[in-house]
């Protein structure tokens, strides 16, 4: 009987993820704009992340850092959209030519903080 209970409760799990454990909703980054490695023609005005889930954008960070003397620029990101909670995008500084790194850090829904970095090139 108690083998039986297990595989119905089971079964429900599969057939209805949103009972799953709330550790299965940590996030990652799907696609960045302007894209890791990118050598840009021209500077980016404003810069997107995609990730795979929603996440709290109260708790995020974003920061760029120019390679070439290390400057830092604390960006402002857009609440993530009711529509879209997996999207944020931001303004960027006046960027002349020279190679730049997007640091992000993130929290999803389930409170595990996520971080990455983007580095990217202006010509």
């Amino acid at each position: 009987m108690a083998s039986r209970l297990w595989t119905v409760l089971g079964v429900g799990l599969l057939l209805n993820p949103g009972l799953a454990p709330p550790a299965l909703a940590h996030t990652h980054l799907v696609r960045s704009e302007p894209a890791a490695q990118a050598a840009l023609a021209a500077p980016p005005r404003r810069f997107a992340l995609y990730f795979a889930q929603p996440i709290e954008g109260a708790f995020s960070r974003y920061l760029l850092i120019a390679g070439q003397d290390s400057r830092q620029w604390p960006l402002a990101a857009d609440q993530p959209a009711v529509r879209h909670p997996v999207a944020v995008s931001g303004p960027l500084p006046e960027l002349k030519p020279g190679r730049y790194v997007l640091r992000w850090s993130v929290v999803s829904l389930d409170g595990h903080r996520q971080e990455g970095r983007i580095p990217f090139t202006v010509r």
